[in-house]
Order: C-alpha cells, then sequence, then structure tokens
C-alpha cells in the first residue's frame, strides 16, 4: 500500500468536509454508515477507543481512529498513491475554512 497521509482532525463539521474533500480529490466513496458510527460514537459520550474503515479499495484506505484518551478527536489517515501528507495538510485547511463559515451561518440564525 502507499504512504500514509495523517491528520487530527476534531470530529466535527471539519471532519465532514475533509471526508468530502478527500472522496473528491481520490474519486471515491466512503461509507456513511461507517462516519455515521462515528459520529454517534462521540455524541453518546463514548470514550473507548475505536477504529473505522471509511473506504478499502485495491488503491486506496482511508480509516479513522480514535483514542481512549482522546474521544472528541479522531485520526484520519488515508493511503493512496500519488496522495501525501502536504495534500492532507491542504484539503484539512480548506474544510477548516468551510466548516468555520458554516459555524457563523448557524450563529446569526
Amino acid at each position: 500500500m502507499s504512504p500514509e497521509a495523517t491528520e487530527l482532525l476534531s470530529i466535527d463539521d471539519t471532519l465532514r468536509y475533509a471526508l468530502y474533500g478527500v472522496s473528491v480529490v481520490l474519486g471515491i466513496d466512503m461509507r456513511a454508515s461507517e462516519i455515521e458510527r462515528l459520529y454517534a460514537a462521540s455524541a453518546s459520550g463514548n470514550s473507548t477507543a475505536q477504529s473505522y474503515e471509511f473506504h478499502r479499495s485495491p488503491r486506496v484506505l482511508v480509516t479513522g481512529r480514535v483514542d481512549e484518551y482522546e474521544p472528541g478527536d479522531v485520526w484520519l489517515s488515508v493511503a493512496a498513491r500519488k496522495f501525501d501528507q502536504a495534500e492532507l495538510k491542504r484539503l484539512v485547511e480548506a474544510a477548516k475554512h468551510a466548516s468555520f463559515g458554516l459555524a457563523a451561518a448557524k450563529r446569526a440564525t
């Protein structure tokens, strides 16, 4: 498998945007049920360590890991050819900006 790019993200709208960005850049579909399982565990306050597999194919692997001591954060990992740490970091930064705008819009309503 290709080298792995990894970023620590809060389990919030930024993560949703980052996952969407990864899916668009790599042309893959994510497992919505696995994403929702992550958010449900976070919302319930589940503090046990968990692993998630958002996508697996011969060319791409997208996973998440929540550590027991950081239940509100997930280590997002992407392994794919021509996808490196800089690419993931760029997507995460864009996701942070997109979710910031969403948060401001929610506060205004």
